[in-house]
């Protein structure tokens, strides 16, 4: 276990820098991830928040996320490792979308210099049985 949890470790790091002009960190699977990613969170260095699960409740991970500003540049793209997404976005209006087995769901969001944390909730509809069992 604590092999997983420093590979856990490793990954949120490489993850909060992956992308040269968007710092962000993702994952949220476990209470020992929940509890790394909270403590990088609560320093005021991430303005926006994402939290991405089934209309049931359930949380996903392995969302595509994409984030383009207001003249539809694409500034970000990436897959949530859990169901928290945490980002710095510079001050600006922001469309937020996030694409899940197909299905696509989509926020507008203001980031201000004052920012201090803007939360956006991406709800995907729950697959039934018989669509989880289909083959690909």
């Amino acid at each position: 276990m604590i092999k997983t949890i420093t590979i856990t470790a490793t990954a949120l790091l490489m993850a909060s820098t992956a992308h040269a002009d968007v710092p962000y960190i993702t994952g949220g699977v476990g209470k020992t991830e929940r509890e790394m990613i909270q403590q990088k969170t609560q320093s005021g260095m991430y303005n926006l928040e994402i939290k991405t699960a089934l209309h049931s409740g359930h949380y996903l991970g392995d969302v595509a996320i994409t984030i383009t500003d207001n003249a539809g540049t694409t500034v970000l793209n990436a897959t949530t490792d859990g169901p928290l997404f945490f980002a710095k976005l510079k001050p600006g209006t922001y469309h937020i979308s996030g694409n899940y087995n197909g299905q696509k769901q989509s926020q507008k969001t203001t980031i201000h210099e004052n920012t201090k944390m803007r939360e956006v909730m991406l709800r995907f509809k729950d697959m039934d049985n018989d669509e989880r069992d289909a083959p690909m």
